[in-house]
């Protein structure tokens, strides 16, 4: 019977400490547009804040019948880039 070995580590991308976003919630204030991307190459530009409460929420807005919003409401994951 062979031994269970354990799965490989998720890979991460490396990030030099001096472009580590220390202070995210400043950098949403100060610049409110970022571009929301996600796997299938949506990529919209869209207002974002953050809601401060218990945790920290990043909130945008998209319109409904885009298909960046049609792709979130299947659980599709999705990076947002501040440029």
């Amino acid at each position: 019977m062979m031994a269970d070995t354990p799965a490989p580590a998720a890979p991460t991308l490396y990030r030099p400490d001096a472009y580590a976003a220390l202070e995210p919630e400043r950098i949403v204030d100060d610049y409110p547009f970022a571009t929301l991307l996600s796997p299938e190459l949506h990529a919209t530009t869209t207002p974002m804040l953050f809601e401060r409460s218990d945790r920290a929420t990043l909130i945008g807005h998209l319109a409904r019948r885009g298909s960046h919003a049609q792709a979130m409401r299947t659980g599709d994951r999705g990076l947002c880039c501040k440029l």
